[in-house]
């Protein structure tokens, strides 16, 4: 919540879940990423989200996603990791 209200993300249904160790740990650093790089409020809240569920794709705490990736979910792509 900002002083500009609340911001609710997507929700993100169609992730296939490796392992949930690690997604708060993600969203805090894409938000802040994405924060600190200059997006909106409401982008940094989408980044943030996408960022946290590509990072329950992968074992391990270890978020191994790309900012492009992450954008791509973001803005409405697939979840599909490509490595």
């Amino acid at each position: 919540m900002t002083k500009k209200g609340f911001f609710i993300s997507p929700k993100y249904e169609n992730i296939e879940i490796n392992d949930r160790v690690g997604g708060g740990d993600s969203f805090a650093s894409g938000l802040i990423w994405c924060m600190l790089s200059g997006c909106e409020d409401q982008a940094a809240v989408n980044f943030a989200a996408a960022y946290s569920a590509l990072c329950h794709t992968i074992r391990n705490d270890w978020n191994l996603v790309s900012r492009e990736e992450a954008e791509s979910l973001a803005a409405g792509g697939d979840a599909r990791v490509r490595r």
